[in-house]
């Protein structure tokens, strides 16, 4: 696959989360996964408010929580890669640790043959969207 800044980022997540793993054993890891929703999930309404924000609306403005009215754009146009690099390092190389949440090795192994397979995917979305 063509080296492009997505994946670069998806690399990154997953080589910091694997270093990670020689010295940090995960017992568990739904929290991560979950964790990682959360924080996503906002992520929606920052965009809406960026865009009225660019518009001139100035309540949208001060109701930016991700980035400054003057990063904006670099903000937005880096979130491709920063969304990425945190699905690889907090969802797609956890999943091997959510036997410690109960689930079976079965059920792992075929979520995570799922979730690769949708990776190249993900990463191509993401470039798009930088345009």
């Amino acid at each position: 696959m063509k080296s492009t800044p997505c994946q670069k980022a998806f690399n990154n997540g997953q080589a910091w989360r694997r270093t990670q793993r020689k010295t940090h054993s995960m017992p568990f890891s739904r929290y991560k996964i979950v964790e990682t929703g959360e924080r996503w999930s906002d992520y929606p309404t920052e965009l809406r408010n960026i865009g009225l924000c660019a518009g001139g609306d100035t309540s949208a403005c001060s109701s930016l929580r991700h980035c400054g009215q003057e990063d904006k754009s670099t903000w937005v146009k880096h979130l491709p890669e920063s969304m990425l690099e945190d699905f690889s390092r907090n969802c797609v190389e956890v999943l091997y640790a959510l036997h410690g949440d109960g689930v079976t090795q079965p059920a792992i192994d075929a979520l995570e043959l799922m979730v690769r397979a949708q990776v190249p995917r993900l990463i191509s979305l993401g470039d798009d969207m930088r345009g």
